[in-house]
């Protein structure tokens, strides 16, 4: 009945099994764009990457529902902040309603599958200079908030108000 495209790079793909599987609730189509280390958002100036031409070419022909936006921030804004904007104005007229996702928290070294395989154990805590510097980031993508941009805000999901990293739920199934 409806589409649903997931625009982003590796954060992006991390949501794509519970797209499909809220896509297939909604009975819409599901479309994912998302390329590890690469960044389909437009640039303020200069020329456009092809990621960003190709996907955009996919968003107007498909006029799609929901697009659903999920980067790393922090790494895809931090040299050109004002890119969001314009990727957000520019999808406007060929998307009904944008979702934007903003970046959770990041583990710390201790938090790694690897470090875990060596006795590492929660609770993990971020480096608060760390923290700050993607609240930033986070705090642009929330300013986008208005008529058809929704922010979902996931850092309350996984952190908890102790600054702790809630790396999993209480029936003990990992999150992160």
């Amino acid at each position: 009945r409806g589409s649903l495209i997931l625009l982003g790079e590796s954060k992006a793909a991390c949501f794509g099994k519970t797209m499909k599987e809220i896509s297939m609730e909604l009975d819409y189509r599901l479309i994912v764009i998302a390329m590890s280390g690469e960044t389909p958002l437009r640039v303020s100036s200069g020329n456009q990457s092809d990621l960003w031409e190709h996907s955009f070419a996919i968003i107007k022909q498909s006029r799609p529902d929901v697009v659903v936006l999920a980067f790393s921030w922090l790494e895809k804004l931090k040299d050109d902040p004002e890119r969001l904007s314009l990727t957000i104005n520019e999808l406007k007229p060929y998307v009904r309603n944008i979702i934007l996702v903003t970046d959770p928290p990041y583990l710390p070294v201790e938090g790694t599958r690897e470090a875990m395989r060596d006795g590492s154990r929660p609770p993990f805590f971020e480096d608060t200079a760390y923290t700050a510097s993607w609240t930033r980031y986070n705090d642009i993508v929330k300013s986008m908030q208005g008529p058809g941009v929704t922010v979902v805000d996931v850092v309350p999901v996984f952190m908890k108000s102790s600054g702790e990293i809630a790396f999993s739920r209480s029936d003990g199934k990992q999150i992160f």
